[in-house]
């Protein structure tokens, strides 16, 4: 049985001088599941809110002395303030949102212990779908159990103007459209691309098979992370 390094934001934890004594990862939150209409036993099913999940992860911190322990836990935290990327234990990543830290506690002379609290989801590794070259339906199998935001990257070949999916895009240059449905942006050459777009909402596909239909003669490279319950 092969044994997973935990890493955050893709570092081992020795290079912060810490040591992963335990981890939890808790369920997603789900509300607005079902509505019961008055004076029936039948519920209809809604399109359900789908939250964060719980993930704690206690660390110990080893030093040759009491300050640069103290220093290795700042520098962590830090990095934990600005991005919390973790990768576990059970072979998922988990992008989190920072909540917590506990007070350092001291387990013998060179060891602190410190628990960490997070609000994070679980993915996978970051995929990547080519799409047949040119206009049509394109088929594209996303992973996972919940609908993902992808990435569009599209290399227009000429092309004044193109749609993938729902989503039109006018005025284009010769460079790459980058149509982020993760970070909520639409770029070309790294400016701001998003007043040449028509469109009602970021690009998600289902997990499974999805049909996306593309209009113009353009290349298309779909990027996302699958995402699980």
């Amino acid at each position: 049985m092969n044994v997973i390094q935990p890493k955050i934001n893709g570092a081992l934890l020795d290079v912060y001088g810490a040591k992963m004594l335990e981890y939890s990862v808790g369920p997603v939150s789900y509300e607005n599941g079902y509505y019961r209409p008055p004076r029936s036993m039948f519920p209809v099913r809604l399109d359900a809110d789908i939250g964060l999940r719980r993930v704690q992860i206690k660390l110990d911190f080893e030093g040759p002395n009491m300050r640069q322990i103290a220093m290795a836990i700042s520098n962590l935290t830090a990095q934990l303030h600005k991005e919390a990327d973790l990768f576990l234990p059970d072979g998922f990543h988990y992008l989190c949102c920072f909540d917590e830290q506990s007070t350092p506690e001291e387990k013998a002379p060179w060891i602190m212990q410190v628990e960490y609290t997070f609000s994070g989801l679980r993915h996978g590794g970051m995929c990547s779908v080519k799409l047949p070259s040119g206009a049509g339906a394109k088929k594209v199998f996303i992973e996972g159990n919940y609908r993902a935001p992808v990435v569009y990257t599209v290399s227009p070949k000429g092309a004044k103007s193109f749609s993938v999916g729902d989503i039109a895009i006018a005025n284009v240059g010769a460079a790459d459209v980058v149509i982020d449905g993760i970070r909520g942006k639409v770029t070309q050459d790294g400016m701001n691309k998003y007043l040449d777009a028509t469109m009602t909402q970021f690009p998600v596909l289902e997990p499974g098979l999805n049909t996306v239909n593309v209009v113009g003669d353009v290349d298309v490279r779909c990027d996302y992370y699958p995402l699980y319950m």
